[in-house]
């Protein structure tokens, strides 16, 4: 357990789903088969297992009898699938383990219906109606990335209501690069340019410290947890938070948006801005990663044992690929370069 809880430490801050399950020092010191028989099944005892990692972990179980085994494995599973996902943590006692298994048969079917957390519906109103009066509103997401759906729910909202998109610290590609409404990763110097902030599945959406928004800049907080109660301290503030699946909460705000319709003008002002900064980090993106290749070197296993240095311009038919991001519906920014 103790060697792996920095994994799982953050397995529970990015809300992984996972079942992680350890060995527990035998309870009895003589008359079972499985009881103690190392000097380390006295000292490696603790008086509670699971302490060590139970800020970091959604449930926490010990098995006790085998004829449990079914059911207790499915409330872990179904535990660490319900949003906010996190991993779970189940301790196995060596006497269960060496138990005979008394259980006749499983259940052919699944034991729990997971639940859909659906926002709130004026809650989406207000904040459809805050984007559609914003001059120049932003989304700053992290992790929202983590299903096809929510991507796609993201690129309808963005190109609905031409909204520039930051994926700060991303875990996930959250928008295609080549998305005209993807305007990066660094939010700090459009902040200054917002005037509405949609932070959606993000804990972090700027750095107080460098730069923040306006007092008067509203804020939106969106995603399943979106004041993040498992932080002991975050002092993002929210105007409206709306809880709830983020593919839901998303796709109604764009059919709220479609409903009261959106002004031509803003919208046509707003795609105006979106492509000339999209279009200046394209150009960023590509100069940099040509100046890479131009500058490169590489060597192989045979020269690097010699002490050699091969330079791209003794290569003469060298071809090199530079794919930034890459997924099913698109791939981005890929550029190939050959010299002769």
């Amino acid at each position: 357990t103790a060697n792996g809880l920095g994994a799982l430490m953050a397995a529970g801050k990015g809300r992984v789903p996972m079942l992680f399950s350890a060995g527990r020092t035998p309870i009895t010191e003589a008359g079972d088969s499985a009881s103690r028989r190392t000097f380390i099944h006295w000292g490696q005892e603790s008086f509670d297992q699971a302490g060590m990692l139970r800020e970091y972990v959604k449930w926490d179980y010990e098995l006790r009898r085998s004829d449990q085994l079914e059911t207790v494995i499915d409330r872990a599973l179904a535990v660490a699938m319900s949003e906010p996902r996190g991993p779970v943590y189940l301790s196995l006692p060596l006497e269960v383990l060496a138990a005979p298994f008394t259980a006749g048969s499983f259940r052919p079917r699944q034991r729990y219906d997971l639940p859909r957390f659906q926002p709130d519906a004026q809650k989406i109103e207000d904040a459809a109606r805050l984007l559609q009066q914003a001059d120049f509103p932003l989304i700053i997401t992290s992790t929202l990335g983590r299903t096809n759906a929510a991507v796609d729910a993201l690129a309808q909202l963005a190109e609905t209501a031409q909204i520039g998109v930051v994926s700060f610290n991303p875990d996930f590609m959250n928008l295609p690069l080549d998305h005209p409404c993807h305007l990066g990763f660094f939010p700090h110097t459009l902040i200054p340019l917002a005037d509405l902030i949609l932070a959606v599945e993000c804990d972090v959406p700027w750095y107080p410290n460098q730069i923040k928004p306006e007092d008067t800049t509203p804020i939106i907080q969106l995603g399943v947890d979106p004041l993040y109660g498992d932080y002991p301290i975050r002092g993002f503030h929210s105007d409206l938070t709306l809880q709830g699946d983020p593919v839901l909460a998303l796709s109604e705000i764009t059919r709220s948006l479609r409903r009261q319709g959106l002004n031509e003008k803003r919208l046509s002002a707003r795609e105006k801005k979106l492509q000339e900064i999209h279009g200046t980090l394209r150009h960023a993106q590509e100069q940099k990663a040509w100046i890479q290749h131009s500058f490169g070197r590489t060597r192989s296993m045979d020269e690097a044992a010699k002490g050699e240095r091969i330079s791209v311009a003794d290569q003469p038919l060298f071809a090199r690929t530079v794919v930034f991001q890459q997924r099913s519906r698109s791939t981005c920014f890929a550029t190939t370069w050959r010299s002769e």
